[in-house]
């Protein structure tokens, strides 16, 4: 199977299923690179995806969070 093809069956993945799989994939990568991050962001990464998991918080799409993002700064411009 190519990788053209295993991205495709991937994308068609149900929302959980394609976090599940990034988070493998990227966490596979600690290995080979090192994170240009700093521990403190790491580990405030980690507080933050295991609040998601643990259900104590709704992730928001990127897109409702830029969209309230211009509502608020046209609100505040004169």
């Amino acid at each position: 199977m190519s990788t053209c093809e295993i991205e495709k069956e991937a994308l068609a993945l149900p929302l959980e299923d394609r976090a599940r799989l990034a988070e493998k994939l990227f966490d596979s990568l600690d290995e080979e690179i090192s994170s240009p991050l700093s521990e403190a962001w790491e580990e405030e990464i980690e507080r933050r995806r295991e609040d998601v998991r643990q259900g104590k918080v709704k992730p928001v799409a990127g897109e409702e969070v830029s969209r309230k993002a211009w509502e608020l700064v046209k609100s505040a411009t004169p």
